[in-house]
């Protein structure tokens, strides 16, 4: 499954990605693909650019594809104004949204904490 987990909570059923918990949020990738998504206007056309020209320079493509996957994942998750924020941002605001957009996946489980 080149390196994506999912789970499945035996009490709750909810599936979660265990991605989340690696890549230190691809902070470069991130803004690269959401200044990406600003220009092409869709995520299955960043994908498709970003597989054809290797564009976040991996060694493999496997890797490839599972990075831009998560980074897609996560770069969903928000508004327009803030994928626009994400590229324009100082690097403090950028990290604060990289953290929001996993939290948010979170947010939507019965166990998450109101903040």
């Amino acid at each position: 499954m080149s390196g994506y987990k999912e789970s499945r909570s035996s009490m709750s059923g909810y599936k979660y990605s265990m991605s989340f918990t690696t890549g230190s949020l691809f902070h470069c990738e991130s803004v690269k693909l959401a200044a990406l998504h600003h220009d092409l206007g869709d995520w299955n056309s960043v994908r498709g650019k970003v597989i054809a020209e290797n564009l976040l320079q991996t060694r493999t493509l496997n890797t490839l594809k599972r990075i831009c996957r998560e980074t897609i994942s996560r770069l969903r998750t928000l508004t327009p104004g803030e994928l626009i924020f994400l590229t324009e941002g100082s690097y403090q605001e950028q990290a604060f949204l990289r953290w929001r957009t996993p939290a948010s996946h979170c947010h939507n489980h019965p166990s998450a904490v109101a903040w």
